[in-house]
């Protein structure tokens, strides 16, 4: 062989690894949106079939749901971590769907014990729905959960193909059924379709859980009782906002808030979509000393999760105003405003994706303890006064500034942790 022949080997394969690894990226990205976009698509359709005030009353279950799936003790995370290391023992994996299934399965119980003052807060007197509503969306919202439990065990187990065809079928069953209960969809209509694309997601995902089972290695530090109470916190900002909106708005306020809130938190999303692989690096990164190559990936991923974020925060406010100009006319000036004010906020707060889920899969969870203590306090301090004085605006510019303060400070201090040679364990 010659040299240049010898010479252009190596660069041959690095061109097909980078090829490789671009193809995996793409596959874990679709796969990441058709698992969102049903979501999103359910809460557009029930603004164009559903009054204002159910609407409203969709948007806080809906958001309480979202919320109950984050509390999960961080199990969607370890499940990630712990394939990663190797095999998953059939006890680890009970215990994920365990503390995965608590939250849900307790707001069910909650929402049935006081479902009328819940329809009350969301949209007045007098009731609208029947109590087949929560119960069917806590029961899918449960299996949500356990799907998410799969897909991280799925994410670092390689099986990419999986997961997307499985995603695929679930949505082409979702959008079947909503042909099926069309043109007149009621909120439990809404329920059944959501529940029966988790439902697929799981069944598909049960022969990727099978192969992953085995004798697992010694773990780390887990952290579960702060991994749990990082996400509570989290949730006060990300999904519990409703609450707090639907308690100083009318039922046309909240649905506004709720169309701005979707927008940046799915945006927010695309974000976490795009670095969601990062957990698994950041075991990596540990077990093998705080390699600099591996190091570098967070960089990669960090500079393309800033321009995403950039160019998509900033389409939002149009996207509020064509959306809500489209289904709800009288809507569309509160959901721009509320979608501008928001975005500020969530828009630095999506950046920090990279470097959350890169120590989360490291075990260094003291930057986000932190981080979340920060959000917590300017919660509490900002947010009760401005939603009275101001109402829904005030409520939305709150939450926003809790986001923003914190998130630029991990920013900072994320970094060091993930460069530093002896970052410090949680």
């Amino acid at each position: 062989m010659s040299h240049r022949s010898q010479s252009q080997a190596p660069s041959r394969r690095r061109d097909h690894q980078r090829a490789k690894l671009a193809h995996s990226n793409l596959a874990s990205l679709l796969t990441q949106i058709l698992l969102l976009a049903p979501s999103l698509v359910l809460s557009l359709i029930g603004l164009v079939s559903l009054s204002t005030r159910q609407y409203a009353l969709w948007a806080l279950v809906f958001s309480l749901g979202s919320a109950a799936i984050i509390v999960d003790g961080g199990a969607s995370t370890l499940a990630q971590v712990y394939r990663a290391e190797g095999v998953v023992s059939s006890r680890e994996l009970l215990r994920l769907f365990g503390l995965a299934s608590l939250a849900p399965c307790g707001l069910t119980l909650v929402m049935l014990g006081l479902w009328g003052p819940i329809q009350n807060l969301a949209a007045g007197p007098p009731a609208m729905s029947e109590l087949w509503f929560p119960l069917v969306l806590g029961l899918g919202t449960t299996v949500r959960s356990w799907q998410n439990v799969a897909n991280g065990v799925a994410m670092a187990s390689e099986a990419r193909r999986t997961r997307l065809s499985v995603a695929a079928l679930a949505v082409v069953v979702q959008v079947t059924m909503l042909g099926v209960f069309a043109p007149r969809i009621s909120l439990l209509d809404l329920a059944i379709v959501y529940s029966i694309g988790a439902t697929i997601g799981v069944i598909g995902l049960t022969p990727v859980l099978i192969r992953s089972l085995g004798r697992p290695p010694a773990r780390g530090h887990d952290a579960l009782l702060t991994r749990g109470a990082l996400a509570m916190i989290g949730v006060v900002v990300t999904q519990g906002d409703r609450v707090v909106v639907g308690a100083v708005s009318s039922a046309g306020g909240l649905a506004a808030y709720d169309v701005a809130a979707r927008l940046v938190s799915t945006t927010a999303v695309i974000c976490l979509i795009v670095s969601y692989g990062l957990a698994a690096e950041g075991s990596r990164w540990a077990l093998k000393g705080r390699v600099l190559p591996i190091r570098q990936v967070i960089h990669r991923a960090q500079r393309l999760v800033d321009v995403i974020s950039v160019v998509m925060f900033a389409s939002l406010p149009f996207a509020a105003a064509a959306i809500t100009l489209y289904t709800k006319p009288e809507l569309a000036k509160p959901a721009v405003v509320a979608t501008c004010i928001l975005g500020v906020g969530y828009a630095v707060n999506a950046t920090t994706a990279p470097i959350t889920n890169f120590l989360s899969g490291a075990r260094i969870l003291r930057p986000e303890t932190l981080y979340l203590g920060g959000v917590f306090a300017i919660t509490v301090i900002c947010v009760p006064p401005l939603a009275i004085w101001l109402g829904m605006p005030g409520a939305a510019a709150g939450f926003s500034l809790a986001a923003l303060v914190p998130s630029a400070w991990l920013r900072i201090m994320g970094q060091r942790y993930a460069g530093s040679p002896m970052a410090p364990h949680s």
